[in-house]
C-alpha cells in the first residue's frame, strides 16, 4: 500500500510538473520586446541582437527611424490600447523586408522621406495600419513577393500607393488606397511584369496594369481601370472595365 501511494504522488508530481512546464516551453518560442523610440531605443539594434530561431515580436512606442528586417518570424506592432494605427507609434523612414517570410506590420502608421514598406522577394502582412504621407510609393514588392493589406490606409504617398512588380502577388481587403501620386499618371495601385492584385471591400483609385498583369477586385469604388497592353486583363465587382479583357 505505501509503496503503492509513494509511485501515485511521484505520478502526480510528474503531472504538475509537466503542467507547469508546458506553456513555459510554448512562452520560450516567442520573444516579445518593447522597444521606446523616444527613449533613444532603435528597433534595428533589437533585430541586430535578436537573431535566434524564436517568432520574434516588436512592439514600438513613440517615433522610431526606419530599419531593415530580414529574418523570419517577425511581428512590428503599435500598441493598441488607443486605437489602430496607434496614436503614440510610427515610423519615420521606410520599413525593409529582404528575403523575409511571416512578417507582419499591425496597428502603425509609416511616414517618410522615401518609400513606406519596401518588401523584395518577401511575405508580409500589413493590418489596421496607416502608410501615409511618404515621399515615394506607400507600398513596393517585387520578385515573387506576397503582400497582403487588410483594414488598412495607404494614403497621399508621393509615387503610387502600391506598386507590385516582376511575379509578385498582393491580397487586398477593406482598405482604402487614394490620393496617392503627385504627378499626373501615377495610379494609386500599379502591377506590371505578371503581377497579380486580387481583394474585396475596397476603395481604390486608379489603377494600372502592364505587362501580362491582372487585377480582380471588388468594392464601393474602384477606378478607373487601364490595362496598357492586350495581355493583361481585370475584373472590378465581376465585370471587366473598357479596354480590359476579363481576368
Amino acid at each position: 500500500m505505501n509503496t503503492s501511494r509513494i509511485f501515485l504522488s511521484s505520478l502526480y508530481g510528474l503531472l504538475a510538473l509537466a503542467l507547469l512546464a508546458a506553456p513555459l516551453q510554448a512562452d520560450e518560442k516567442v520573444k516579445s520586446r518593447m522597444i521606446y523610440c523616444d527613449k533613444g531605443q532603435d528597433p534595428a539594434q533589437v533585430l541586430y541582437q535578436e537573431l535566434g530561431p524564436q517568432r520574434l515580436e516588436m512592439t514600438l512606442v513613440g517615433t522610431c527611424p526606419g530599419f531593415t528586417v530580414s529574418r523570419d518570424d517577425v511581428r512590428i506592432e503599435g500598441d493598441d490600447e488607443y486605437g489602430c494605427p496607434a496614436a503614440t507609434a510610427s515610423v519615420e523612414g521606410t520599413i525593409r523586408f529582404v528575403g523575409v517570410q511571416r512578417a507582419v506590420v499591425a496597428c502603425l502608421l509609416v511616414t517618410g522621406p522615401g518609400n513606406g514598406i519596401e518588401a523584395p522577394n518577401s511575405s508580409v502582412l500589413i493590418v489596421d495600419s496607416s502608410i501615409s504621407g511618404n515621399a515615394d510609393a506607400g507600398v513596393t514588392a517585387t520578385s515573387g513577393a506576397s503582400v497582403n493589406i487588410s483594414r488598412s490606409q495607404v494614403m497621399n504617398n508621393g509615387g503610387s500607393g502600391i506598386e507590385i512588380y516582376t511575379n509578385t502577388s498582393a491580397d487586398i481587403d477593406d482598405s482604402e488606397i487614394t490620393g496617392n501620386g503627385t504627378s499626373d499618371g501615377v495610379p494609386d495601385l500599379y502591377l506590371f511584369l505578371q503581377s497579380t492584385a486580387t481583394g474585396q471591400g475596397n476603395t481604390i483609385g486608379a489603377t494600372y496594369l502592364r505587362l501580362d498583369s491582372a487585377v480582380s477586385l471588388d468594392g464601393p469604388s474602384i477606378g478607373p481601370v487601364v490595362c496598357e497592353d492586350t495581355k493583361s486583363s481585370a475584373l472590378v465587382n465581376g465585370d471587366a472595365p473598357p479596354d480590359c479583357t476579363d481576368y
